[in-house]
């Protein structure tokens, strides 16, 4: 804080000094209200909070819209209204800062320090709650001595006018606090202007940080769905072509995936899922069989494609002695919403004495609630 600063937050007319200025900003709101309105602009992407600007000599807040000298000395501040010096309306510093800078950035690059054009060192103080902060941090063009600020005033543009708390000795942010406005410098001469946001009479420092909002729904009783078993319609399982093992036609293949959804989500009762095969018969002659025992199936949940918990997959049935009805996958009591998808890999070993050629056979599945 300047020696100035200092001055006027001891002055022994502060008291008055911010009574009468609040008298000062209600009366002109009234004369020119929809002027500050129609040059009111949102907090810009990245800022912290609104940073508006004020006098460094009066502590007066500079209207919307005001073209200003390069060398025009104001100062930033949280609130829109006159500070009147008031160090109550200041920057509460986060935990983690442990310096202080100002800046002009180009527009979207303001918390990439190495992308700042010009910038200054600026200071901590103490408020009267005994926080530390940062007190009208300068805001003055021509204040922002390091870096390219004769680029600035040469070239004009767009950019971003504010501060930042860092860390990481000055070369990071410190938990996101920077608070900055949108300027346009006029090339050469370095006028500007910026843009105000909207207007906020409350600081972010020495008040509360949280607040809370109630919240009432009215919700209704869920109801149980159905338990239905989907297998695509035309499913077929084809195995692949046989070979000799052990002197005896071997051939193996998968199921196609089908579903159990279970939408009984009040209940949860559970549900069993049983198969059962029909022998196979050679399609040439259908009086030439070979047992379902010959097939073992092996029973699989797809985990990728289910929601379900609980499902269990039943074991694998023995070729030469599978029966032809089994438990092919089960949901205990308490399991089982939602859908299931299911699958198995097949084996089919036809005994050495069976005609060679084409067998066709059917399993059928059975879906029951526990």
């Amino acid at each position: 804080m300047t020696s100035a600063h200092q001055k006027r937050n001891n002055h022994p007319m502060k008291k008055n000094l911010v009574r009468f200025a609040a008298v000062g900003v209600v009366a002109a709101a009234l004369v020119a209200g929809s002027a500050s309105l129609a040059n009111a602009a949102s907090v810009p992407t990245g800022s912290k909070a609104g940073y508006f600007l004020i006098d460094s000599g009066s502590g007066d807040a500079v209207a919307a819209g005001s073209k200003l000298a390069f060398t025009k000395d104001v100062s930033g501040s949280p609130v829109a209204t006159n500070t009147a010096f008031d160090n109550t309306k200041s920057f509460e510093a986060p935990a983690d800062a442990t310096s202080v800078a100002t800046f002009i950035a180009p527009r979207g690059s303001e918390k990439t320090k190495s992308a700042w054009k010009a910038f200054a060192d600026n200071g901590f103080q103490t408020s009267d709650a005994g926080k530390r902060v940062t007190f009208m941090p300068a805001a003055r063009l021509s204040s922002q001595t390091n870096g390219d600020i004769n680029g600035v005033k040469a070239n004009g543009g767009d950019y971003s006018l504010g501060f930042a708390f860092l860390n990481n000795n000055g070369n990071t942010i410190a938990s996101d606090a920077i608070y900055f406005t949108y300027i346009t410098v006029t090339a050469g001469t370095g006028e500007w202007t910026f843009d105000t946001p909207s207007a906020s009479t409350t600081t972010p420092t020495d008040s509360s940080n949280s607040g809370q909002i109630g919240l009432e729904t009215t919700t209704v009783a869920a109801q149980d769905g159905a338990l239905s078993l989907s297998v695509p319609a035309n499913s077929k399982a084809t195995l692949g072509t046989a070979t000799l093992v052990n002197n005896q036609s071997t051939s193996t293949g998968t199921l196609p995936e089908f579903s159990v959804v279970d939408q009984r989500v009040v209940s949860a009762k559970g549900w069993s899922l049983t198969a059962s095969v029909a022998d196979f018969a050679l399609s040439t002659d259908a009086t030439k069989t070979i047992s379902a025992a010959q097939l073992s199936t092996t029973p699989k949940v797809v985990s990728a494609k289910t929601d379900a918990a609980g499902v269990v997959a039943k074991a694998a049935t023995v070729v030469g002695s599978a029966a032809s009805s089994f438990s092919f996958a089960e949901a205990p009591v308490g399991s089982g919403v939602g859908t299931t998808t299911l699958g198995g890999d097949l084996k089919f070993v036809a005994p050495s004495n069976a005609a060679a050629g084409t067998y066709t056979s059917k399993m059928t599945l059975t879906l029951v609630s526990k």
